[in-house]
């Protein structure tokens, strides 16, 4: 009944006040099978953001929200990192899941709506962010309150929640870290 997100794919200052959300379960939202299919859709009854959150300072962390289902959903959870990384986290692998654009020159959001994932290297991380900086391998728009996994004793945990990057997706990006904020989720 539970999925994470970033504060600022739900905070209304954001998105608008009044939204009823839903979340999409399949691989490509352009494909019209699946977009057809009820099955691939779960109702949002409730969502909840840090109010700590600015839009106005993403650097600033608690880009965390979550959304709570109408209906159970039929999906294995993935594990959250419930202790603080160390610095062995550094250079460490980070796989992103997202359904955004594939280049920030795609203006119109064409290539948007088809879950991909790509893997990079963690370069850094703070009390609040998770960062990596491989232009070649990154999120993009559209990839907002994805998860990014790191491999913890042999399976993958969430470790952050995709918040931002740089204008046209070249240089990397941060995540919001999931240790930090625990107690919220």
């Amino acid at each position: 009944h539970v999925v994470l997100t970033a504060a600022h794919c739900v905070d209304p200052a954001t998105v608008g006040s009044g939204n009823q959300f839903q979340i999409f379960l399949g691989n490509d939202i352009n494909s019209g099978a699946q977009a057809n299919s009820a099955r691939n859709y779960v109702d949002v009854k409730e969502t909840h953001y840090d109010t700590a959150f600015s839009p106005r300072q993403l650097d600033g962390g608690h880009d965390i929200g979550v959304l709570i289902t109408k209906t159970a959903i039929n999906v294995t959870p993935l594990p959250m990192n419930r202790t603080p990384l160390t610095r062995s986290a550094i250079g460490a692998s980070i796989r992103f899941v997202g359904y955004g654009i594939t280049s920030a020159a795609d203006q119109n959001g064409t290539s948007a709506g088809t879950k991909r994932t790509t893997t990079s290297k963690i370069s850094n991380y703070d009390s609040d962010l998770v960062t990596f900086n491989d232009g070649a391998h990154n999120t993009c728009e559209g990839d907002s309150g994805g998860p990014a996994l790191l491999m913890q004793n042999g399976q993958e945990v969430i470790v952050g929640i995709t918040s931002f990057g740089d204008q046209n997706c070249q240089f990397g990006g941060a995540d919001t870290r999931i240790d930090t904020y625990v107690d919220f989720v």
